[in-house]
């Protein structure tokens, strides 16, 4: 019974408190020359965005907070 318990507070917090890549994507700016952020890019198959999103994703996966991967961007874009 506790450890059901346990298991679903576990579960019930992940789900209120998990990242989204909009989340970090409003921090960084497309690089396609656009002038929006990553999240706000509406290019139809942006070259940047797309890409970014789906990397902020995976790093989300991978148990990155939103500082870290902002970090990790701005190392690699200035």
């Amino acid at each position: 019974m506790i450890l059901t318990y346990l298991i679903w507070l576990h579960l019930l917090n992940h789900t209120l408190y998990a990242l989204t890549v909009d989340e970090v994507a409003e921090y960084l700016m497309c690089q396609c020359g656009c002038n929006m952020t990553v999240k706000n890019c509406n290019h139809t198959g942006c070259p940047s965005a797309i890409p970014m999103r789906g990397e902020i994703k995976r790093l989300i996966e991978a148990g990155k907070g939103k500082d870290e991967i902002i970090a990790i961007f701005v190392s690699r874009y200035g």
